[in-house]
This record gives C-alpha cells, structure tokens and sequence, in this order.
C-alpha cells in the first residue's frame, strides 16, 4: 500500500509541476500580448490585460477579430463615397438592416459585386 501512495504522490507533484511549467508559460504569454496591445494598438495597460487575457484563452477570439475586421473594412470602403465618418450612422443602420448573415454577403449587398478584399 506505501508503494502505491507513493507512487501516485509522485504522479501528482510531477503533474503539478507540469501545470506550474504551463502556467509561468501562460503568464509570459499574457505578458508579451500585453505589450503588443499597448505597443502596437495603443491601449491603456488595463485595457491590454483584458484583451491579452481574452485573447488567450477564448477560443473564438480569432474570429472575433476577423470579422471585426471585416466590418472595420466595409465601413471604410463604403463611407470613403459618402462623406467618411459624417456616414458613419448611416452605415451602422444600413449595416445591422441585413440582420445577421456572413460579413462577405453584407460587403456584396452593399457594395455590389467585385469590390475588393474583405480586409
């Protein structure tokens, strides 16, 4: 019985360690897309830990960030016509009138076919 209590002790601090190797890991991560975010996109501090944090470990970050992206473009595309950011509202309200389909198909419905890149 003092083998196997032993055994399965040792089992669990290596897995301990295991786990504290994956979480000073982590931690590093979080730190170095903390600085991308204030460095790269300007966010205050707080900010950037959220969205290193978020970024992390959410796994539909990336698509968040994509179709964020997506949209950031259209507007872009579709108000450099109609006055810039003066049309912005009347691309928020032209935009949510689609409702909820694809990023791509809303591009297509607002402004025609063969309008450029997505991003």
């Amino acid at each position: 019985m003092e083998i196997q209590e032993q055994r399965q002790g040792d089992g669990f601090d290596g897995l301990a360690r295991g786990v504290g190797d994956v979480l000073d890991k982590a931690e590093k991560v979080i730190e170095d897309a903390t600085k991308l975010f204030e460095t790269q996109a300007y966010q205050p501090h707080p900010v950037a830990v959220q969205e290193a944090k978020r970024g992390t470990s959410d796994a539909l970050y990336g698509y968040y960030t994509l179709g964020k992206l997506m949209i950031m473009k259209l507007r872009s595309d579709w108000t450099a016509t109609r006055g810039g950011r003066s049309a912005w509202k009347d691309f928020h309200d032209k935009f949510l009138s689609y409702g909820a389909p694809p990023v791509p198909l809303v591009r297509r419905a607002m402004l025609g076919a063969g309008t450029g890149s997505l991003f």
